[in-house]
């Protein structure tokens, strides 16, 4: 009997070949259509759940095959513009994670995963992609934004259309949360994770504010427990720190992380 088989592949690769086929033939509008290739049906609002947990799914399954297991989550304004402070900071803090995890000596690596826009979502990607380092992108389909930035890493790109699911891979894996200046949906993913953490469904981790001025001003985070608002503890879930640097210490000391030198 002459040798045909092969035991790395899997069992079904024939049937798989031949589902992909079938999807394919289902885009070109080949009919009738398999149940899971047509976009009507799978449009239809009682596959509300179905297309939400596809959208949980994918993300998961690639960063799975990736081996990414934590995220440094960078939240901050798309109209923050290339050259401006924040923007540089956010650069930087992003070259930071990528450089430690080039030299990390465990498989622990971090990996910086943003909302995959721009402004200071570009530039933490931007900050990973100068030093080589793969980062992610979670990008909700908006009239005004419909693309990942450029330096996101291509195959950790995703685009979602429920903003709950975007939300959930930006907590699953998060290991630290830092928030630049910001607007609204700054302020909703932020405050997100400050209530995740205050309310035991995070565990502890770096909750930080970049840039002291911009934070204190916008919001009186002293009268939200003179006022009986929040307790005191609950102030201590999050850190206004001046910059990038002092951002990333934080994060360093938290888990214990040898902190890169830039010119190593």
């Amino acid at each position: 009997m002459s040798h045909a088989g092969d035991l790395r592949a899997p069992r079904t690769s024939i049937a798989h070949a031949d589902l992909r086929a079938q999807i394919a033939a289902g885009a070109q509008g080949q009919h009738p259509l398999l149940a899971f290739a047509d976009p009507d049906f799978l449009a239809d609002p009682s596959l509300r759940g179905v297309r939400a947990q596809i959208e949980l799914m994918k993300p998961e399954i690639t960063q799975q095959r990736w081996g990414i297991k934590h995220h440094v989550v960078v939240f901050g304004s798309a109209r923050s513009e290339p050259g401006s402070w924040a923007y540089d900071q956010a650069r930087d803090l992003g070259a930071m994670v990528a450089r430690w995890s080039k030299s990390a000596e465990s498989d622990e690596h971090l990996y910086v995963a943003t909302g995959g826009g721009g402004g200071i979502m570009e530039a933490a990607n931007r900050g990973s992609h100068d030093e080589g380092w793969p980062s992610l992108g979670f990008l909700v389909t908006l009239p005004f934004e419909s693309q990942v930035n450029e330096f996101v890493t291509p195959e950790l790109g995703f685009r979602f259309h429920y903003f709950a699911m975007r939300k959930a891979h930006l907590v699953l894996r998060a290991a630290a949360l830092v928030t630049f200046p910001g607007g609204y949906g700054t302020l909703d993913e932020a405050f997100e994770v400050l209530t995740l953490v205050n309310t035991r469904k995070l565990n502890p981790m770096p909750v930080l504010f970049v840039g002291e001025e911009f934070w204190r001003r916008l919001i009186d985070w002293d009268y939200l427990v003179d006022t009986g608002m929040v307790s005191p503890e609950a102030l201590e879930i999050l850190q206004i720190v001046p910059d990038a640097a002092a951002a990333w210490q934080v994060i360093s000391d938290f888990y214990g992380l040898r902190v890169v030198a830039v010119d190593e």
